[in-house]
């Protein structure tokens, strides 16, 4: 399996203090074969970095096999992992490998750990205990030796205290655990990264190298990246193409909602005047406002997790975005 591209040990020398700790826990942690939770926001490269722990780990030579958790069904994420035999459910025409035989002596990346069911979190529990499983409708016991990467953009721990997900199986997953800090709180990173992604598409596509113009560069590292490094990258890609014959990327190149989308600053002036309750309902909305609008940018739009993170149900939020007339394209 080719391996993915790298930044190499100088790149990282100019990064920020946050992200290079991350790397250099990240590569103590490969050679062992230990598993690894890693948490972060969304797009802030956490399958990047299990490629990491695993390129540069003893199983290197085998394969590196992601599974995305949230994407498919119980049903069908089951018969993935496992595999089944023939005539087990209809439509199993014939034998099938699952994924964790295929990733045997290899690694696996388990995204959005959160959103696996119960019933299959005790399947996963014990294939991590002890090594072994059974296809479906199989009555043969399989053995695989595998290192397990696990992702989350969500508290674990939180599941875990609300019945939604197994203890054993998170403290086993939790032997050691990373966290990757979103951009909005690494600023310094913006531009290498920006500048890294300019490199690479230039190199894939064969073409000189463009750069940003100090107007475009401020821009990009005043905005929030609510997607993140995922986010950051498809805005270099968008801004090359729009760019054209042009080696410098300016500002008439980038998503206008980079310079428009800004938190709003606390305005004393905008509460005063009126009685004490009529002042602190005032207050009281310009901090909801704000506090929705940070959410909404933290999950890319996600309604249901902004909701999460303000502790409020999905249908208060909805009712409280059309009621502060919070508007984003980026709402779902």
């Amino acid at each position: 399996m080719k391996k993915q591209s790298q930044f190499s040990p100088h790149e990282f020398s100019h990064f920020s203090p946050a992200f290079k700790n991350v790397i250099e826990i990240v590569d103590k942690i490969a050679p062992h074969n230990i598993p690894v939770l890693i948490e972060g926001e969304i797009g802030t490269g956490k399958e990047w970095l299990a490629r990491r722990i695993h390129f540069a780990g003893p199983r290197t030579a085998r394969e590196f096999i992601a599974i995305d958790c949230s994407s498919s069904s119980d049903v069908f994420l089951e018969s993935e992992l496992l595999g089944y035999v023939r005539g087990s459910f209809a439509g199993a025409i014939h034998d099938k490998k699952g994924l964790l035989e295929r990733a045997d002596g290899g690694t696996v990346f388990l995204d959005h750990i959160s959103k696996m069911k119960p019933t299959l979190q005790g399947k996963l529990f014990r294939i991590l205990s002890d090594g072994t499983f059974h296809k479906i409708g199989g009555v043969a016991q399989i053995e695989v030796d595998i290192r397990l990467i696990a992702a989350t953009d969500e508290d674990l721990s939180t599941f875990v205290s609300k019945g939604k997900f197994r203890e054993d199986l998170y403290y086993l997953l939790n032997v050691m655990r990373v966290t990757i800090p979103p951009l909005r709180e690494r600023r310094e990173d913006i531009l290498l990264l920006a500048d890294w992604f300019l490199a690479q598409i230039a190199k894939r596509d064969g073409e000189e190298k463009k750069t940003f113009t100090k107007e475009a560069e401020s821009i990009l590292k005043a905005y929030d990246w609510p997607a993140n490094v995922r986010e950051l990258e498809s805005e270099v890609e968008k801004s090359i193409i729009l760019a054209g014959s042009n080696q410098k990327i300016s500002p008439s190149h980038l998503a206008p909602i980079l310079s428009k989308r800004k938190r709003v600053p606390f305005n004393s002036k905008a509460i005063s005047g009126g009685s004490l309750k009529e002042q602190k309902r005032k207050m009281v909305g310009i901090l909801e406002k704000n506090a929705i609008t940070e959410a909404l940018r933290k999950t890319a739009g996600n309604r249901t997790k902004a909701a999460q993170i303000l502790a409020i149900s999905r249908q208060e939020l909805i009712r409280k975005i059309s009621a502060y007339k919070i508007k984003s394209r980026t709402l779902k």
